[in-house]
């Protein structure tokens, strides 16, 4: 609706979406919000937290193709679950090509998210749960190529630091196991 009504997004500069607790699909279709953000493209900032919450698994999996084009920061936060998904090689790829958000200078990612099991059929509604040292230290171990290709761009990497979960108790803040 807001791209019906570009009055309303055109002076945006940043735009802050949280979908980390399985909640936020069930007033609108999961593939909203591949067909929104890449037609954003005044945003220069994007602060984006999205955990297991995609029905279609395969979604979380390609969400870098959706991004918004003209962003020159990116604060990223996801499940650790990523490294391990057929799609995480496609994600290190394109942090490598020059023409992927080819105006992006900083870049904020960690993927310090992570659930219990799926306990019933609908969707994707797990819970989120503390991560273990060795899941977080494994999802880490598996960002250091795309962190070294962002560098290799002349990207700046930053620490993370989600001033959302200040606000509201049951939001959390990024693991400090993490260390940018």
């Amino acid at each position: 609706m807001s791209l019906a009504l570009p009055h309303l997004i055109e002076n945006l500069t940043t735009l802050n979406l949280r979908s980390t607790h399985c909640l936020d699909f069930h007033c609108l279709h999961e593939s909203m919000i591949q067909q929104f953000l890449p037609q954003l493209t005044g945003p220069e900032t994007l602060k984006l937290s999205i955990g297991e919450v995609f029905t279609d698994e395969f979604r979380l999996h390609t969400l870098h193709k959706w991004l918004p084009p003209n962003i020159s920061t990116l604060r990223f936060r996801g499940p650790a679950s990523l490294t391990k998904s057929t799609g995480w090689n496609n994600w290190v790829q394109a942090f490598t090509e020059r023409d992927f958000l080819p105006n992006l200078k900083r870049l904020s990612f960690v993927l310090d998210l992570d659930y219990e099991p799926r306990d019933n059929s609908f969707g994707r509604k797990k819970k989120l749960k503390t991560i273990s040292e060795h899941t977080l230290h494994e999802a880490r171990a598996a960002c250091e190529p795309l962190f070294e290709a962002v560098q290799n761009r002349g990207i700046v990497i930053e620490r993370l630091y989600d001033e959302w979960s200040d606000e509201c108790q049951i939001l959390r803040q990024v693991d400090d196991r993490w260390l940018c």
